[in-house]
């Protein structure tokens, strides 16, 4: 399996195509700790599709991930991103520990706060169109994908669509873990900051070892097992929205977005079953789960991420279409996935029916054309055999006159002959 040599994370920004317009910077929460973004979008000249919120999973931050934001502006799309509470290069939650806080509302507060701060400031540094935002898609990855939910349930903002890759909305109770639920909020407030839930897995997280190696020497990542508090909040978090009678409601917001769900099946850090049943009580119309045959965790940094980054980019501009109307894509109704792809296809015979009818005119023109050319041929060679034939026969009527006018001769000549003949005969009588 072929690997690829990776870019420390904190010198991928370095790397990013000139002519991306690109932001980065801090903005503080309401509890006043910074948070670090960054923005990317396509240049001026390129209609915007929408803009897409990127959220990283736990223990990750939102620099490793260009090589996607970078997909998705040659696409038509702008990138937000930013690192959670305790992630990256942001602060620290109050306890001063890496990937833990002591509340999860807390990053989902910080959600909403980020995007408030990029419609009022980010989005006039970009130039973009005064009056008119562009449509919103909430993206997260892993833990990023419970925090979006959360996010879109809080009713803050509007969106217009939903993906979620490798989505860990539910965990798979082991024995250990039913141990520690008991004792979840307990053991949370009496010993917060000790790692005693699990963590990641790192050799699960990719197919590509490079990508593993490089997640764990990342000095902005964290391998270590989650904190007391941390797993508590989560598991709180995921009960919430087992609970939440809204994903079941065809008439809510949530239910209302076209929603993505992408996912490995050898996904061993978080549970494909679990996902399935989310999948299966959405009550939304437009959704789709895509699994990718053998992958592992990390989808965007697999060996063959190549067929993540073409679903993902297909799936989005058909929802998304260019606001200039440079592709032609029939208007999605809710639940009507398949009605683009449709189109898509229709346009795709239309074209083929198109040419395979221009070959056929463009053939019976050229037969014609031949048949022209045959017949032009035939007639200058029947005028040429004409011209032939009435120069022979005037040459056989001339033969004819000139035999007319020997004949005389001859038959003068031969009566002549006679004569003479006569007279010696006669003579020759009378001599004799």
């Amino acid at each position: 399996m072929a690997t690829r040599a990776r870019v420390n994370s904190a010198l991928r920004a370095h790397h990013m195509p000139a002519h991306l317009r690109h932001l980065e910077g801090k903005f503080k929460n309401a509890r006043g700790q910074s948070l670090s973004y960054l923005a990317l979008f396509p240049p001026s000249s390129t209609p915007l599709r929408a803009v897409v919120l990127y959220l990283h999973g736990i223990g990750d931050h939102s620099r490793r991930y260009f090589h996607l934001y970078e997909r998705l502006c040659n696409a038509g799309f702008g990138v937000l991103a930013y690192d959670l509470l305790s992630h990256g290069a942001s602060d620290s939650d109050q306890h001063g520990l890496r990937a833990h806080s002591a509340r999860f509302q807390y990053f989902v507060d910080d959600t909403n706060e980020f995007l408030k701060m990029a419609k009022t400031q980010l989005y006039p540094q970009l130039a973009l169109p005064q009056g008119r935002e562009p449509k919103l898609v909430l993206s997260g990855m892993s833990y990023g994908t419970l925090v979006s939910l959360h996010t879109i349930l809080s009713g803050v903002h509007g969106f217009s669509g939903v993906v979620l890759v490798a989505p860990a909305l539910l965990v798979e109770m082991t024995t250990t873990l039913r141990v520690q639920a008991v004792f979840a909020r307990p053991l949370s407030k009496l010993i917060p900051k000790a790692r005693i839930v699990p963590g990641v897995n790192g050799d699960f997280l990719c197919r590509d070892q490079d990508y593993v190696n490089d997640f764990k020497a990342d000095p902005l990542t964290v391998s270590e097992p989650v904190t007391a508090r941390m797993g508590a909040e989560t598991l709180k978090a995921m009960r919430a929205l087992e609970a939440d009678k809204r994903v079941e409601d065809k008439d809510s917001a949530l239910c209302k977005l076209p929603m993505l769900m992408m996912m490995g099946s050898n996904d061993k850090v978080t549970s494909l079953e679990l996902a399935q049943v989310f999948y299966e009580r959405l009550a939304a119309q437009d959704k789709e789960f895509k699994v990718f045959d053998d992958y592992f965790h990390a989808l965007f940094d697999d060996p063959e991420s190549e067929a993540v980054f073409v679903h993902l980019e297909n799936w989005l501009k058909k929802r998304f279409p260019n606001p200039e109307g440079g592709e032609k894509v029939d208007k999605i109704e809710e639940g009507d996935e398949t009605k683009a792809e449709t189109a898509e296809e229709a346009t795709k015979e239309e074209k083929e029916v198109e040419e395979v009818v221009m070959e056929e005119v463009t053939d019976e023109t050229v037969a014609k054309e031949e048949t022209k050319v045959e017949v032009s041929a035939k007639e200058e060679t029947a005028v040429a055999e004409g011209v032939e034939v009435e120069a022979a026969v005037t040459e056989e009527v001339n033969v004819d006159a000139a035999v007319t006018e020997v004949e005389p001769v001859a038959t003068k000549e031969t009566k002549t002959e006679t004569i003479v003949a006569e007279e010696n005969k006669a003579q020759a009588v009378v001599t004799g």
